[in-house]
């Protein structure tokens, strides 16, 4: 009985361990790409990923972005977290925040809303802070309401957008 035990626990930790190991070489494979990515600019396709065409296999290959590397890890069982984790959470913040133009977000937003992405609301949000920088009141007004109306479980998100539209609001 012990040996039959043993020998689960033994078959689950190599299996999982495997697991783990495959898990990882795809997210630093993934991380590469993605910081390919941004090093040329391209800060949707760092987040997002992008598919692209391979001629040497003669087929269209999917290129990872920092949203894949989180995924694969966001899972609370997956652990340990590798360091590439937090390093890609890190690069998804800065891209939204710091690198992202009115027009990146507005390209986002039109690339994939409709479509599942835990991305969304923040770059929605975003967006309506670069329309408040840029002076465009009533364009932040109107997308940071949008924000509220459209991702009320995230209370965070609609919090901060309420924040901006009472001090806007209070501006007038």
């Amino acid at each position: 009985m012990a040996r039959a035990v043993l020998a689960a626990v033994v078959l689950f930790a190599g299996t999982y361990a495997l697991a783990w190991f495959n898990s990882y070489n795809l997210s630093r494979t993934y991380y590469r790409q993605a910081e390919a990515s941004y090093r040329a600019g391209r800060y949707i396709e760092a987040l997002m990923g992008y598919k692209d065409y391979d001629a040497a296999h003669g087929r269209r290959v999917f290129v990872g972005g920092y949203a894949q590397v989180v995924n694969i890890w966001e899972h609370p069982w997956a652990l340990p977290r590798p360091a590439v984790y937090e390093e890609a959470r890190a690069k998804v913040r800065e891209i939204i925040h710091q690198k992202f133009t009115r027009e990146d977000a507005q390209l986002f937003l039109d690339r994939y809303l409709g479509r599942e992405n835990p991305y969304l609301g923040e770059v929605m949000l975003r967006m309506a802070e670069l329309y408040e920088e840029e002076g465009d009141d009533e364009n932040a007004l109107e997308t940071y309401r949008l924000v509220i109306s459209s991702f009320r479980t995230d209370r965070a998100l609609v919090e901060r957008a309420k924040e901006r539209v009472a001090a806007l609001e209070a501006r007038k």
